[in-house]
C-alpha cells in the first residue's frame, strides 16, 4: 500500500499572511531519522521544529477569479504537488534501496 500525509506547522513570517499553517518540509540530512522507525519522539520533534522555513510568496496574477481561472489554478497546484511528492518519494525509495 502507498500512502502520504503532509504535516502542517506555524507558518513562516514571510507566508504568515497568506495562511496560519504551512506543510513541514523536511531538510535532507533529517531524511534517515525521520524514516527510522526508531526514532525517539523527541527527536521526531526537533525535526520538525528544525524543518525548512525559508519560503517566499508571489502573487500568481492579479485578475479577477472566474470559473476558469480558478480551475486552471488548481491543476497548477495539483500539478507541482504531484511532481514534488513523486520528487520526495523517488528519493525515499533511492534511499531505502541504496540502505
Amino acid at each position: 500500500m502507498l500512502s502520504c500525509a503532509l504535516l502542517s506547522k506555524a507558518a513562516a513570517p514571510s507566508i504568515v499572511h497568506i495562511h496560519d499553517r504551512m506543510p513541514v518540509v523536511l531538510k535532507p540530512e533529517h531524511f534517515d531519522a525521520w524514516l527510522d522507525p526508531n526514532t525517539p519522539g523527541p527527536a521526531v520533534q526537533e525535526i520538525i521544529a528544525d524543518s525548512r522555513d525559508d519560503f517566499d510568496s508571489y502573487p500568481l496574477w492579479h485578475y479577477r477569479f472566474d470559473y476558469l481561472t480558478l480551475q486552471l489554478l488548481c491543476e497548477s497546484v495539483l500539478l507541482y504537488l504531484e511532481l514534488l511528492i513523486s520528487g520526495v518519494l523517488l528519493q525515499i525509495s533511492i534511499k531505502l534501496l541504496l540502505s
